[in-house]
């Protein structure tokens, strides 16, 4: 016997022996009967409270959807690059995921660059006037860490460079680099953890300033960076944009 029918039967039973009155014995298809009736008013509470959760569920998808939805349109309107260049400067541009890489060839040395547009993205500290607007636009761009590789051969003369913040003090000559080398390496045949490398703040001051018009003579200027640094901006939006496009069609099934 369960439990709910042994707690009806003594429900019952205390109900008839407190009438004083003999009553006529309770059947069990009569006991069973309601059982099953108790059991069924269980089943419509929990059935209504399963039915209020998915409620606030689907409201609360909803919401996201149709905030999505704004959202999308919103930045698509502030896009400014609706194509990714497949060449700049002569480097052929291939994307991956968030990674992006470039590589031309000069005679005999192939030049190439890598970098990954994931949490590159940053508020310029000079915000563009808009006279229409009561607030002052801040732009959003995308300033990556970036890996140069000069290849001939079998070695690879490497340099690991980063954007210098715009508020960052001019050099003596006024001349602002847009970059810095964090990393030299040199090595042969694929990079290996054992490979040594040196870190840009502790070189020497000339051979910094030699290994930076090095870079320059290459190829690796402001103006190119620059350029890296819109192109990276373009193609980390388009994957923002892609990315809440995938969110709201997950929140529609």
């Amino acid at each position: 016997m369960n439990k709910i029918f042994k707690s009806t039967l003594g429900l019952v039973s205390r109900n008839l022996s407190t009438s004083g009155v003999p009553l006529r014995p309770i059947s069990s298809k009569s006991l069973l009967q309601i059982s099953i009736a108790s059991n069924k008013v269980n089943t419509n509470l929990c059935q209504c409270r399963f039915a209020h959760g998915k409620g606030k569920i689907a409201a609360a998808e909803k919401e996201l959807f149709d905030f999505l939805s704004e959202e999308i349109q919103a930045e698509k309107k502030i896009q400014k690059s609706k194509t990714i260049p497949s060449e700049i400067d002569g480097f052929q541009v291939k994307l991956n995921g968030p990674e992006v890489s470039m590589e031309k060839t000069v005679g005999s040395e192939k030049i190439e660059i890598h970098f990954n547009v994931n949490h590159s993205v940053d508020a310029d500290a000079e915000p563009q006037i808009d006279p229409s607007m009561d607030e002052p636009e801040v732009e959003m761009k995308s300033k990556p860490t970036f890996e140069v590789n000069f290849i001939k051969g079998k070695t690879t003369l490497g340099f690991t460079c980063t954007f210098i913040p715009p508020d960052s003090e001019s050099s003596e000559d006024g001349y602002n680099d847009l970059f810095s080398i964090d990393e030299v390496t040199i090595f042969d045949g694929e990079w290996k953890d054992s490979h040594y490398a040196v870190s840009g703040e502790v070189l020497d001051g000339p051979l910094y300033d030699l290994l930076m018009n090095y870079l320059e003579e290459k190829g690796i200027s402001n103006e190119f960076v620059d350029k890296l640094s819109n192109l990276s901006t373009g193609y980390e939006h388009a994957s923002y944009i892609n990315l809440l496009s995938e969110i709201q069609k997950f929140t529609s099934h």
